[in-house]
Order: C-alpha cells, then structure tokens, then sequence
C-alpha cells in the first residue's frame, strides 16, 4: 500500500479515481489504510481531490473525507465539485 507510481499516488488513489468501493472497505480500519490514506500525490491532491474531480459519489460514503486540505494550486476539493456543477456532491 506504501508504494507509489509514476504520479506519486499509492492504491487508494487509483480506487478513488475508478470508483472501487469493495478496495476501500476492504482497508478501511488498517494501519497501512490511514498511512496512504493521508498523503499527497505530486500535484498535492488527496483522495478526496480524486472523488470531486472523478465525481465518484459513492466513495464519499466511504470515507471520512477531509475536505480542508489544498492542492498545490490552493484549491480544496470543493473547488472541482463547483467547477463542474456536481449538485449531488455538494450535498454529500
């Protein structure tokens, strides 16, 4: 789960970016979840950077989202779910 590619993103990232639920519960509540559950790929972006931009909705069900944390372009994840309309997002 510590490694990384080419984009500086660990396994969460990519089930973020896809939408894969069954991975996310499947570490939830594990050491190696909350280690890579609290970095930031190259551009600074977190997992819930990749929910708002992916707009996977049910991802956010699944994880605690911290959505207080900026990019290194100064942008929250909030900022893509207002960039692209996504109603049912703000709601969450």
């Amino acid at each position: 789960m510590g490694e990384k590619d080419a984009l500086g993103e660990n396994l969460l990232f990519s089930c973020a970016r896809n939408g894969n639920e069954a991975i996310f519960r499947w570490f939830m509540g594990s050491n190696e979840y909350y280690k890579a559950r609290g970095t930031q790929n190259f551009k600074g972006r977190t997992i819930e950077h990749m929910v708002c931009m992916y707009k996977q909705h049910a991802i956010v069900d699944e994880i605690d989202p911290r959505p207080d944390t900026p990019d290194y372009y100064g942008s929250l994840p909030f900022y893509y779910t207002l960039q692209q309309d996504d109603l049912l997002m703000i709601e969450k």
